[in-house]
């Protein structure tokens, strides 16, 4: 998964160089840490965990979720969508959320 996704910036990098870094930001990126190391080396990766209000994250990735499967299908059921996405981020391992 994330060998391609790797691969991607790597082409982009070649045409349009950031100023600094790509950031990979999106919360589900949470579940798959161990796959996301394993695709890129220690000298070129950073892993940096932001704390966001969660209402204000699960707001904004429904948000994005919502949009995407609105612009593919008509019929889109916004309510499944959301139950599917309240179960993903159920997924979280508890090492990895904060409590405050």
């Amino acid at each position: 998964m994330y060998e391609s996704c790797r691969e991607f910036y790597q082409v982009l990098s070649s045409k349009y160089p950031p100023d600094s870094h790509w950031v990979m930001k999106a919360p589900y990126h949470l579940l798959n840490l161990d796959l996301l190391v394993e695709a890129y080396s220690p000298d070129e990766t950073c892993l940096v965990f932001c704390h966001r209000d969660p209402i204000e994250s699960v707001a904004s990735s429904l948000s994005l979720w919502v949009g995407l499967g609105k612009s593919e299908w008509r019929d889109y059921d916004i309510q499944s969508a959301s139950r599917r996405m309240f179960k993903i981020l159920a997924l979280v391992p508890r090492s990895h959320r904060r409590e405050r």
